[in-house]
């Protein structure tokens, strides 16, 4: 099971994008080599706009 820690509220997207990579996570769990931390919204918006492109 993941767990999830926020240390603020998460806007809706960047909520929406997160449970994104866990169900993905979910589905394919041997393609999961890192843990994912991001210390604010920014760095999470930047880490899927590198890997949409």
């Amino acid at each position: 099971m993941e767990r999830v820690y926020a240390t603020k509220p998460l806007t809706t997207q960047a909520a929406i994008a997160l449970a994104e990579i866990l169900v993905e996570n979910r589905r394919e769990p041997e393609k999961v080599d890192e843990v994912l931390s991001f210390s604010s919204e920014e760095q999470l918006e930047a880490y899927l706009a590198k890997d949409a492109a």
